[in-house]
């Protein structure tokens, strides 16, 4: 039971510091011009993060909307072209980049002989970190899409081909 506490007291600051994140980046974003869609924050993200950042349509495993791969040179969101949450599939993904998350690729070599315990315990808090994360990037599309100004059908919207230019 306490460790359900610490669990829900983590995920309640989780949501609550993406929240505050959200804010602080559409304030920025503001302060820079209009912000009628999530695709004006992606310069504010560029900046904030350091990186260039390149939208990408793709076809992905099913089940999966959308995806984020930072490198060094570059982050890459890529959106797959049957996906009906498009801004907030964006605003999520922006959200793994604002937030710091760096999850994604993690691959755990298989465990040498005698280490099991040790690997699985390795794979799970893996597993609870990449939950949080997920969670925390839930927390700061819901808040980007609660800030954006409602305008009849340009809300939800936004068609690859403006976004992409």
């Amino acid at each position: 039971m306490l460790d359900n506490l610490r669990r829900r007291r983590s995920r309640n600051y989780a949501r609550r510091s993406a929240e505050r994140a959200a804010g602080r980046l559409m304030r920025t974003a503001a302060a820079a011009g209009p912000v009628a869609s999530v695709t004006d924050l992606v310069g504010t993200v560029e900046h904030e993060i350091g990186t260039p950042v390149t939208m990408i349509e793709m076809e992905l495993p099913c089940g999966q909307v959308g995806f984020t791969r930072l490198t060094d040179a570059e982050a890459v969101i890529a959106v797959s072209p049957r996906c009906t949450t498009w801004q907030h599939t964006v605003a999520h993904e922006l959200g793994h980049l604002v937030l710091g998350h760096r999850h994604g690729g993690v691959e755990i070599a298989p465990p040498p002989p005698g280490g099991y315990a040790m690997w699985a315990a390795l794979q799970r808090e893996l597993e609870r970190e990449a939950a949080v994360n997920e969670l925390e990037a839930e927390a700061f599309a819901t808040r980007v899409l609660e800030m954006l100004p409602r305008c009849g059908e340009s809300r939800g919207h936004v068609r690859w081909k403006d976004a992409l230019g």
